[in-house]
Order: structure tokens, then C-alpha cells, then sequence
């Protein structure tokens, strides 16, 4: 059971994280999102925020963030209101969403070496995550189920592919979006990721890039973790689960050599993605990861 007071409002997951860190009523609000969706901008809105105020702007006319204690041996660390309203968001996906997860390996020796002479010629070089977000966007095209959103019962297409890409600060995950992913150069998504992850740990990063991604992509190759089963950002069709980069004895031909392989796994909506697109949309990606000049 849900403690989200308007569970029958038409919003966005991030629309519903800001009216109950602030209190506000998404049923006295009118929306401007597609099919009449409360946004995040709109709940700023009625706060008296002007659309693109920065977070630190919205910190002056909101209460002071919660200061928690350090955890001493045998006691409870108090979630702030923020993490608490993920947390609720968390479980009301996983007890309303159908799941279903496809996974694969994915040989990045290929775009490794373009990266690495990309060092010389971009700045900044595009990442290994900057490289999947474009991949991921260009697959999107082709499967556009799975760039959906779960909506009264039936699929939402999206007319763009804006990528939500998690950073976790403080515990706390955001997605700042990259939007029109498949229209950007690999250069501009690295401008663009580092820019906005910047900003979202310095507590700068404005309302406008949080907002109605369409696809999610969580990577914590960073962290050593060999593969992450993500959690749907719901509405959305599926995320994408990006495990770190392993090197690897694999068969080629009539002898053994060295790769380095990656882990992505795809979570899905049952109730709008079938499993045959789901697979199709991840050999698709992997294709692509695995021929690197077809990203330019």
C-alpha cells in the first residue's frame, strides 16, 4: 500500500518527489506535461520557483536540509524526507511492476581503442558511460517500446529519447537527463554528463535537467560491482544495469585471447515491453558497443 496521497494523479515520478518533500497538493495543480501530466517544474512552480532555478535557489525558500548524525555503533540513522519519498517511490515499483531482467556480455576492446585516441582530439574524451548513453539512444530508435512510459493502462511513446543517467550523492540517487540523446555528437553528451554530474554534487544542478527522462541508465562500474540489476524508473518501460569492465579468456577462431568484457542487464516492464523486444533492444546496444565508428 502506498503513502502517496494522490496515487490517481497523472505525474511524474520527479513531480511526486518534490510535492512531498514540500508538501504540495498535485491534485490542486494543472499540469503541462504530456496528457496533462503534473511535472517537476510545475510543483516549483506553485512554490513561487521560477522554471530553471537552481537547486541552490530552491534551498533559500525551502527549509534547511536535514543535518544527520554519524552513526555510532547500535544506533538508527533518521532517512531525510528526500531519501524517505525515494524510498516509497522504490516500493511501490516493486510492488506494482511487473519485472522482467535480460542480460548480456558485451567485448568493449573496440571502443576502448577509439577512446583512446579520442584522448588526443576531444575535450573532454568521451567516457565508457558516454559511449553506452549514445549506443543506448541509438538503440532506442529502433525499439521505441522500450522508451516508453506505462500510462492509463497502456504505452506512452515518447517523441524523444532523453536518457536519465543516476549519480548518487549523499545516498541519495538523481538523474540529471540528457535529452535528445540520439541527436548529440559523443562529444556533447561528454560535455554534458560532466557538466551535469558536477552539478548535482555541488547542489547546483537546475530543475530543468531532472526532469521526464524517458530511459535510465545506473552504472556502478565504478564501484567494482560486476553487474547491477536496476530497479524500473517508474513510468518508464526499462533501465539499463551497467557492471564494470572485466578482463576475460574468451575462444576466437582456433585460439584464446584476452577481452574485455562488460555486463549490461535490461529490466522491463511486463505490462508494456515484450521479452523479444527487450532481447532485441539489448543485441541491438551490444552490436553497436561492439562496433564503435557506427556512433559517430
Amino acid at each position: 500500500m502506498t503513502n502517496d496521497p494522490h496515487p490517481s494523479i497523472l505525474a511524474t515520478p520527479l513531480a511526486r518527489l518534490a510535492a512531498a518533500e514540500h508538501n504540495a497538493n498535485l491534485a490542486a495543480l494543472a499540469g503541462t506535461g504530456p496528457r496533462g501530466r503534473v511535472t517537476q517544474r510545475d510543483v516549483l512552480s506553485s512554490l513561487g520557483l521560477a522554471p530553471g532555478e537552481s537547486s541552490t535557489a530552491i534551498q533559500r525558500h525551502a527549509p534547511p536540509p536535514e543535518r544527520l548524525p554519524p552513526l555510532t555503533e547500535g544506533s538508527i540513522r533518521d532517512r531525510s524526507s528526500a531519501e524517505q519519498a525515494v524510498a516509497r517511490r522504490m516500493a511501490e515499483t516493486t510492488a506494482t511492476v511487473p519485472d522482467f531482467q535480460v542480460q548480456t556480455e558485451t567485448a568493449m576492446d573496440p571502443m576502448l581503442g577509439l577512446r583512446e585516441r579520442l584522448k588526443d582530439v576531444a575535450n573532454p574524451p568521451p567516457s565508457l558511460n558516454d559511449f553506452i548513453i549514445k549506443a543506448a539512444a541509438l538503440a532506442l530508435r529502433d525499439f521505441p517500446l522500450v522508451n516508453a512510459s506505462y500510462v492509463d493502462g497502456s504505452p506512452e511513446l515518447h517523441p524523444r529519447i532523453n536518457i536519465g543517467v543516476a549519480v548518487t550523492t549523499e545516498g541519495m540517487p538523481m538523474l540529471p537527463t540528457v535529452t535528445d540523446a540520439d541527436t548529440r555528437s559523443l562529444g556533447s553528451i561528454a560535455a554534458e554528463t560532466r557538466r551535469s554530474a558536477a552539478a548535482v554534487r555541488d547542489s547546483t544542478i537546475a530543475p530543468r535537467d531532472l526532469d521526464a527522462p524517458t530511459f535510465t541508465i545506473s552504472n556502478l562500474g565504478d564501484l567494482g560491482m560486476t553487474a547491477i540489476t536496476p530497479m524500473i524508473n517508474a513510468p518508464q518501460a526499462a533501465s539499463l544495469g551497467v557492471g564494470s569492465l572485466r578482463t576475460m579468456l574468451v575462444q576466437a577462431a582456433d585460439e584464446v585471447v584476452e577481452r574485455k568484457l562488460l555486463t549490461l542487464t535490461l529490466s522491463g516492464d511486463h505490462r508494456i515491453l515484450p521479452v523479444t523486444d527487450a532481447a532485441q533492444f539489448l543485441s541491438r546496444l551490444r552490436e553497436l558497443l561492439e562496433s564503435p565508428l557506427l556512433l559517430a
